[in-house]
């Protein structure tokens, strides 16, 4: 018998000593998924910030309230 396909022979049926390899697709898909909806909300925070950064005195009239402030 060949050490390098060692298989075992019960009642006349050939058995594979080793369970076959198992491929976690679903794990797989799931984590590319939730990578994919972490990099969407973080790309979303920063244009939302730099949108609020820019444009906030203008939207919320801070600027005016500054200047009331400073006087």
């Amino acid at each position: 018998m060949d050490e390098s396909t060692e298989t075992i022979v019960m009642q006349g049926e050939v058995v594979n000593p080793e369970p076959p390899k198992k491929r976690n697709t679903v794990l797989w898909v799931v984590i590319i998924v939730t990578l994919l909806v972490l990099c969407c909300c973080c790309a979303l925070l920063a244009g939302a910030g730099w949108y609020l950064w820019t444009y906030g005195d203008a939207i919320f009239g801070l600027e005016a309230a500054a200047i009331i402030l400073a006087v």
